[in-house]
């Protein structure tokens, strides 16, 4: 029997699969209960679909766009072809990307709450699959704990995880996060064992909320989908048709869209300038011909353009705040303290409290709620400049009657040597 065998003359198994996925020869694949020696790969039992065949990749965009997701109010028109994307990056991920060396980390935001975000992303999800889109925690403070949230998705090998109602303005910023997108394994501690494990990071990660963006090193591996909603109150606004329900009955055509998308001939300089050269022929060119088809004159990439050009040090903002700080006293100060003492120093650290180039103000430190600012100043804990340290660290808070993070000034020429 097979399990006497113990393997032998047994084809390789490198995963197995119960949604449709990306096959080699840039069709969508929805076979049930086979076997794909091409790909090692094993298609669990799944409902048949039978794509819809577009031929013109106007009207498939149409559909997409306009009869799926037309009650959406994207910001620009960019963002539907990211979250073309996501769809893709979804049919890769086992097959064309499973060793693409890292894939982008998507994020979901609006200037108002209740826009759509959370609603969009389950409809992405559910086109591909076939089910809900897990949601997860977004508490993105605490690394060790957000450590092991990461390394249990891996495990269960979820096709993606949406880490939803991130807070307001937050800057999603974590080394763990960074190690998941650029890499296609994950190595932690198990939990109740003394040994660690590797896990395949396949699961496409996203977040979700209001006035949210992505800090320190994820710019450049960010795709953001903006909804601008063209009422003050989307809180109240009605859908047409139920969304999740219409998804599922239309997979066939939305699946059928996006596969005429991929089989489009496209050239080298289709290809995004990213950090992910497989995704990027993969998802990432068939997309940018695809949008010049249809006659999008943006650049679906801009953002990683322009965060490239836009990075650099905050030092000389970093000797403000210090500069400001120091003002008030050589003591340790928590982050409330810091919000009411140097709010304009902050709001130039952050970038906050201004017109942006969409003509949008951002909310500025003093419309922050401390749990606001603090998220903010991690991205600059211990940061040092030519001058200063600026020095974070947990302490004991006697009116909080708790350890809470606190700050400090050191000039540089105060730390003592060894």
């Amino acid at each position: 029997n097979i399990v006497a065998l113990k393997g032998r003359g047994m084809p390789p198994l490198a995963s197995v699969a119960d949604y449709p996925v990306l096959g080699p020869k840039r069709e969508i694949l929805t076979t049930s209960n086979a076997y794909d020696p091409r790909m090692s790969l094993y298609f669990a039992d799944q409902k048949k679909l039978n794509l819809k065949i577009y031929t013109d990749p106007h009207e498939a965009y149409r559909f997409l766009r306009y009869d799926w997701l037309g009650e959406f109010d994207f910001k620009e028109e960019g963002d539907s072809w990211r979250c073309i994307e996501y769809m893709l990056s979804l049919l890769s991920r086992k097959t064309m990307c499973k060793d693409a060396g890292g894939k982008p980390f998507y994020i979901f935001v609006a200037q108002l709450s209740s826009s759509g975000k959370t609603a969009l992303a389950k409809a992405l999800y559910a086109a591909v699959v076939g089910r809900r889109l897990p949601i997860s925690p977004s508490d993105f403070g605490d690394e060790t704990e957000f450590k092991k949230n990461l390394f249990a998705i891996f495990l269960s090998s979820t096709p993606a995880v949406l880490f939803d109602n991130v807070a307001r303005g937050h800057k999603v910023r974590s080394s763990n996060l960074e190690a998941a997108t650029s890499s296609d394994e994950f190595e932690d501690r198990v939990l109740g064992a003394s040994r660690r494990a590797t896990a395949s990071a396949l699961t496409v990660l996203a977040a979700a909320g209001t006035n949210i963006e992505a800090g320190r090193d994820k710019p450049n591996r960010t795709l953001t989908i903006r909804l601008s909603p063209t009422t003050k109150t989307p809180q109240l606004r009605q859908f047409d048709k139920e969304l999740h329900g219409w998804t599922l009955d239309h997979r066939e055509e939305i699946l059928g869209a996006l596969q005429c998308f991929v089989k489009l001939s496209r050239k080298r300089e289709d290809e995004p300038n990213g950090r992910f050269p497989v995704w990027n022929n993969v998802v990432g060119a068939p997309i940018i011909a695809a949008a010049k088809i249809n006659g999008y004159k943006g650049d679906v990439f801009a953002e990683w353009q322009e965060q490239a050009e836009g990075e650099g040090t905050k030092d000389a903002e970093i000797d403000a705040v210090c500069e400001a700080l120091l003002k008030f006293g050589d003591e340790w100060w928590r982050t409330s303290d810091l919000k009411s003492m140097i709010p304009n120093e902050l709001d130039a650290l952050f970038g906050t409290g201004k017109v942006n180039n969409d003509g949008e103000e951002n909310m500025g430190v003093s419309e922050m709620t401390p749990v606001g600012v603090g998220h903010r100043l991690n991205v600059f804990s211990d940061y040092v400049t030519d001058r200063f340290k600026f020095v974070a660290e947990k302490r004991y808070d006697s009116n909080a009657r708790k350890p809470v993070k606190m700050y400090k000034v050191i000039k540089l020429n105060e730390i003592p040597k060894g």
